[in-house]
């Protein structure tokens, strides 16, 4: 039946929000060493953003 599937949805849900919240807990402690990986992560997405845009220019024109 259908309410069979939503129960079961909503408890997965619940599980999986439990364990975000007990993984967040765990990396609460490794901000201060993750936060540096942070920024090189997100230095590698500009620049591959930024070749992917002057790509998409030379594309165009």
């Amino acid at each position: 039946t259908h309410s069979d599937v939503g129960e079961k949805q909503a408890s997965s849900s619940n599980a999986l929000k439990s364990k975000l919240a007990a993984a967040t807990d765990d990396s609460v402690d490794e901000q201060e060493t993750s936060a540096g990986s942070i920024d090189l992560r997100l230095q590698e997405y500009e620049r591959r953003l930024a070749e992917a845009k002057q790509t998409a220019t030379r594309l165009w024109h």
